[in-house]
């Protein structure tokens, strides 16, 4: 929409990142006042729009269903380069999931969840690093008003959200942001 030009882009964070030192990464941060966005290979201009996207969703939520600060703490999105820093993730985060649940993690693109998410677009051409600063905050914002319990809620206001603010939903097979691409 429109007002994406007005969300706050956050200011560069030098500090440490908890996954770049796990992983043995250098990690580029963003940081707003709700969102940390952080990369092993994309450059600040680049986290500045991640951020500015997720700053627009969360305003966005809030006003649409009418709540306040649904996030008790930042949130910080994690994109990594390629599928071996995912799995290196999985590796280092999934550490009480059996061996069949992390090789079912290391297959998909991220691991979502609050109050970090994780996510990489290497091998995945349809992906897009805006999709997943969409999507993640979005499910976890209705998580915090109707519970984890209706998947189809969780899945669908996300697509709803990358399609009408960005139309970038890869996931849909349809043109729901009626702009004809």
């Amino acid at each position: 929409t429109d007002d994406l030009a007005k969300a706050p882009k956050g200011a560069e964070d030098k500090g440490a990142s908890e996954v770049g030192g796990k992983l043995s990464l250098t990690m580029a941060r963003r940081t707003s006042e709700n969102f940390t966005v952080e990369s092993s290979y994309l450059d600040q201009k680049t986290l500045e729009g991640l951020d500015q996207i997720c700053e627009h969703c969360y305003a966005i939520f809030h006003q649409f269903f009418n709540q306040t600060k649904l996030f008790p703490e930042k949130y910080t999105i994690t994109i990594l380069k390629d599928k071996s820093q995912h799995e290196k993730y999985v590796d280092a985060y999934e550490t009480n999931a059996t061996d069949a649940q992390k090789e079912f993690s290391k297959k998909s693109s991220g691991l979502g969840g609050f109050p970090k998410s994780e996510c990489y677009t290497g091998d995945r051409p349809n992906s897009s690093n805006e999709d997943y600063c969409i999507h993640y905050p979005i499910q976890n914002l209705v998580s915090a008003v109707a519970g984890h319990g209706a998947l189809w809620m969780l899945e669908g206001t996300a697509l709803w959200f990358s399609a009408r603010i960005k139309n970038t939903a890869f996931w849909a097979c349809v043109d729901l942001a009626g702009t004809g691409a």
